[in-house]
């Protein structure tokens, strides 16, 4: 049995991508024999309670009092424990520049570092403030990288980063994101809810899962117009927080056309995951392409949907070479919309998409998967 301590800048019931992450790695870690503890910002509620799992609510966000309560229950914890820093440097206060803490890291070395985000990019001409924000965060990513005996990453571009920043030479493994919702579906739920929103023979349901903001909204708008005026049997179904709010605006300028538009909202995970699932297709426009950050992407992956997305120059080879999904340029809103209602009209193709990404998610996103390398990050660690 071995120790493990998860640092984190959230854990439920606090919300973020990297609350259920950490929670869901947790928890497969401790159901294998292992015991784990979370230290996390506390909450006002309690966190869920795991058997094998001791969550360490810390008095402030990283600042000095929860930093030296950590050091003085690390001393308490068996010598041999392995430290994993979920590492956002946004998540550890001091609005993203809490270079205290990367010092901390650094003095209480050797750690684990997992790299969901690594630094706050420079750019030429950004505000006085970005740019401080932009050295700060160059200066903790070197830090952690000199405390990391292991580092993983969630997309190949932190890796380069990371390499630009002293991490050549240390081992890393990448570890994309996991589905932070139900990877699962009651197959008479599915049913059910096809039944309420197709209400005619021929019907298909088109899916899109986000949070609505203004730039893949610029991208969804003429998106589902086009598919929902070239494809009179298609019915699209909108997931996610702010997914009525686009609506309301949908209709504002196309009221015909709203019709066969539902808008869920945010769900709760096994709800979410039957609505997914009982689309036909899932589109999922990106600005910025396609990558294995992207957690609503996973989430279809996860139940295998069949998927439409876009892709740009940071988007990963695995997701071309896999064929588990249809990629399009990300600006070509006319091609997505083309590759959409062809799937509509081929079964067979959209059971051979929804294959793949069942089949690439299991063997390569899937949490167990991430679990599996940290533990062989531990066996290889000296």
């Amino acid at each position: 049995m071995r120790t493990w301590a998860l640092i984190t800048g959230e854990y439920p019931p606090a919300k973020g991508g990297v609350a259920d992450y950490t929670f869901l790695v947790a928890r497969d870690l401790a159901a294998g024999g292992d015991e784990v503890h979370v230290f996390a910002p506390g909450t006002a509620d309690p966190p869920p309670t795991l058997a094998g799992v001791t969550v360490h609510p810390l008095p402030d966000h990283y600042g000095g009092k929860a930093l030296r309560y950590m050091s003085r229950t690390f001393r308490q914890l068996p010598s041999n424990t392995i430290k994993v820093v979920q590492y956002v440097p946004h998540g550890f206060g001091c609005k993203g520049m809490n270079l205290r803490f990367a010092w901390w890291v650094y003095r209480h070395r050797p750690v684990f570092t997992m790299f969901h985000e690594i630094i706050f990019a420079a750019v030429p001409g950004q505000p006085l403030r970005h740019r401080l924000l932009a050295l700060a965060t160059h200066h903790m990513a070197r830090l952690v990288i000199r405390a990391s005996r292991h580092y993983f990453y969630s997309t190949p571009s932190w890796r380069e980063e990371a390499e630009k920043r002293g991490a050549i030479g240390i081992p890393s493994t990448w570890t994309p994101v996991p589905s932070n919702i139900a990877t699962d579906a009651a197959h008479e739920q599915v049913t059910d809810l096809r039944r309420k929103h197709l209400r005619e023979p021929g019907e298909l349901l088109v899916g899109h899962f986000g949070t609505y903001g203004n730039l893949i909204s610029a991208m969804l708008r003429p998106l589902l117009t086009q598919v929902l005026t070239r494809q009179p049997a298609a019915r699209i179904l909108l997931l996610g927080q702010g997914s009525e709010r686009f609506l309301a605006q949908f209709q504002a300028e196309s009221p015909t056309l709203a019709q066969r538009m539902t808008a869920a909202g945010a769900l709760p995970s096994t709800e979410l995951a039957v609505h997914l699932k009982a689309c036909d297709l899932v589109l999922q426009p990106y600005p910025d392409g396609a990558c294995c950050r992207r957690g609503s992407l996973m989430a279809g992956m996860a139940l295998g949907c069949p998927i439409v997305t876009t892709a740009n120059q940071r988007t990963e080879p695995i997701w071309q070479e896999s064929e588990a999904v249809v990629l399009v340029p990300d600006a070509d809103v006319a091609a997505m919309a083309d590759a959409a209602v062809a799937l509509l009209e081929d079964p067979a193709r959209r059971q051979e998409l929804a294959s793949r990404a069942k089949a690439l998610y299991e063997t390569r996103f899937a949490v167990n998967v991430t679990v599996q390398a940290l533990r062989a990050a531990a066996e290889s660690a000296p």
